[in-house]
């Protein structure tokens, strides 16, 4: 499951709904991006990568 594959465990999801504040997004955002680029298949990376990277660029800069 991806989200396991990103460190969050349900109990996160779960805390982060209750109050309207996910744990999870204390992390950078950009630090989620490699790690659900390596959890997908490679179809899944080739049709979402070039979306990936415009986040990633946009983040990256600011905006």
């Amino acid at each position: 499951m991806i989200v396991a594959k990103l460190g969050v465990s349900s109990e996160d999801l779960v805390a982060g709904a209750a109050d309207n504040r996910p744990q999870v997004l204390s992390r950078p955002f950009l630090s989620f991006v490699p790690q659900v680029a390596e959890a997908v298949t490679s179809d899944t990376s080739r049709a979402h990568k070039s979306y990936w990277n415009r986040i990633v660029k946009h983040r990256a800069s600011g905006q």
